[in-house]
């Protein structure tokens, strides 16, 4: 996607939206608090700004990870990988 495709999908985003959080090792659901005026993204997992470089979302300030759009794909990919976690913390 192109810069302007990004900002125009960060500012379609409603409150309760999902979005993908991707990190170093794994993905995540996130799901949307607020947009603000210029384009930031607050979620429950952080705070997600437009790269002035790249032209994709990454984390603000102490926030990490990427923000991606929600596809069917990636949020049972995210499932997965959350039920995984829950199965290890619970050995």
């Amino acid at each position: 996607m192109t810069r302007e495709e990004w900002k125009a999908w960060a500012m379609s985003l409603k409150p309760g939206d999902k979005a993908i959080v991707k990190y170093w090792r794994g993905v995540d659901i996130a799901i949307v608090q607020k947009v603000t005026p210029s384009g930031r993204v607050n979620t429950n997992k952080g705070v997600f700004a437009l790269d002035k470089w790249g032209g994709w979302y990454e984390g603000y300030g102490k926030t990490s990870g990427y923000l991606y759009p929600a596809t069917p794909e990636l949020i049972a990919e995210a499932e997965r990988q959350a039920q995984e976690r829950e199965e290890e913390y619970r050995r």
